[in-house]
């Protein structure tokens, strides 16, 4: 094991611990990470030759976790809720991984709700996965009724459209 991938939170917690994973692997899933390695192997062979070679991602230490599992195992273990999921999906568009990309689109379609549709609607504009953004559409116009508006929206607009 020749990377070690760090969550970017784990400079402010200290229970955050390191992920130690193949390089191979990780190459082989994504070519993003191929270009890290590579990037981060010919920079730091100069300073110090045989340490393992560090990323740090943009990432929580549980949504690196399901990232790994992923990899190595080919399936999504995300014991959290659906901002978890988008972290996740988030990471694989980041990283170019086409196949975690589809999963958790197909995660997301079984977790869609009239509580989750609206974050998944802003997820789908802001986390780089607009098909979750036409997922969660469909499911709104289908459930017009009972899918609410996101709180942060004034009570005018919110009362705006009168439904018969």
């Amino acid at each position: 094991m020749d990377v070690v991938l760090r969550p970017l939170e784990a400079t402010a917690r200290a229970d955050a611990k390191p992920l130690r994973v193949h390089s191979l692997v990780l190459a082989l899933a994504s070519p993003v990470l191929r270009k890290m390695i590579q990037w981060e192997r010919e920079r730091t062979t100069r300073a110090e030759e045989g340490g393992a070679v560090v990323l740090q991602l943009d990432a929580s230490a549980a949504t690196l976790e399901c990232f790994v599992s992923y990899v190595y195992r080919g399936r999504t273990l995300v014991r959290g809720d659906a901002a978890e999921l988008l972290s996740l999906g988030r990471l694989a568009d980041q990283l170019d991984v086409q196949s975690l990309r589809n999963a958790v689109l197909a995660q997301a379609r079984d977790m869609l709700s009239d509580d989750t549709c609206t974050l998944f609607l802003n997820a789908g504009r802001h986390e780089g996965l607009p098909e979750l953004e036409d997922i969660a559409m469909g499911f709104a116009l289908r459930n017009l009724r009972s899918v609410r508006p996101p709180p942060a929206l004034p009570p005018e607009t919110r009362t705006r459209f009168h439904l018969p």
